[in-house]
């Protein structure tokens, strides 16, 4: 049994041991040039061991998504030796920031968790909330009530992304310096707004002022990555969030709702507490699959 190092013609044959919410960013990370990936093979070559790497733009962090080792190889230290050729990988491409991300709630947790800890990784935080929705989930949320409502008062309205001005852009890069109030998360940053779907992300504006944005990335046809939610504080309590929400929803089903491959993954951080409890309350009644994340950061020299 050997690890050994992945890349674009060899992940293809691990990508059933990916999470289910991943395997539609593999394209995306492969294209990247950022993705790091080691993989375990049995004696007969059939994949039993996987570990995913991801590095950031700027070369300065890297980002752990998953270590998987197939149930009858575990207990040998083949997740170690993973999480071990990944962190080295990483390093010696200049990253000096990890972050782990793993799910919450496993039976694996407390073992994953237990590794870190022997490695002097800092304490896990609650991370994101991740949710994957197919056609049948889509129909069922439409009727929703909430899905109904209009709160916006009269001077607020939707618009599309696009139409945002340089202006609004400008006065909210400045506010955000006065007295932040965006988290990096979430904020229209290039990476946010890299391969953003021009039909369903929203910009939500009171007068000319930007309060607040639903970001979506097109991941395939009928697939929508619905990426970053944001309300301002002031106006959070009516709900707008919400509506943001429910607006890019019935764009998306107007615009593919006659596909069979309707989807979409929503993702909320664990910094973002409101939207963690949106997506309790109202999206993971309808979901088909719902996933809390955590993750642990480790500073290497």
């Amino acid at each position: 049994m050997d690890l050994i190092k992945l890349d674009a013609s060899t992940i293809r044959t691990f990508e059933h041991l990916m999470f289910r919410w991943q395997r539609p960013f593999l394209d995306q990370w492969v294209d990247s040039g950022n993705l790091v990936a080691y993989g375990g093979l049995e004696f007969f070559g059939a994949p039993f061991a996987l570990g995913l790497a991801i590095r950031s733009s700027d070369g300065r962090s890297g980002w752990i998504q998953s270590i998987f080792v197939s149930s009858e190889f575990r207990n040998q230290g083949i997740g170690s030796a993973l999480l071990e050729r990944l962190g080295a990988d990483l390093h010696a491409h200049g990253c000096r920031n990890l972050t782990a991300l793993y799910r919450a709630g496993q039976s694996s947790t407390r073992i994953f968790e237990h590794m870190l800890c022997k490695r002097n990784w800092d304490d896990p935080m609650p991370h994101s909330c991740v949710c994957y929705l197919t056609r049948n989930g889509y129909l069922r949320i439409l009727k929703s009530p909430w899905m109904q409502r209009n709160v916006l008062g009269a001077t607020m309205r939707i618009v599309p992304w696009h139409e945002i001005g340089d202006d609004a852009l400008a006065d909210l890069r400045r506010r955000q310096e006065q007295h932040p109030f965006v988290d990096d998360s979430v904020w229209p940053s290039s990476d946010n707004l890299n391969n953003l779907d021009p039909s369903t992300s929203l910009a939500l504006l009171k007068g000319d002022e930007l309060i607040g944005w639903m970001l979506n990335k097109r991941l395939s046809p009928g697939l929508l990555y619905y990426t970053a939610l944001f309300a301002d504080a002031r106006y959070r309590n009516r709900g707008v969030g919400l509506q943001l929400l429910a607006e890019s929803i019935h764009r998306h089903y107007a615009l593919e709702g006659h596909l069979p491959t309707l989807s979409a993954i929503w993702e909320f951080y664990g910094d973002n507490l409101a939207m963690m409890r949106v997506n309790r309350r109202r999206l993971a009644p309808f979901v088909d699959t719902f996933t809390e994340n955590r993750k642990a950061t480790k500073t290497i020299g």
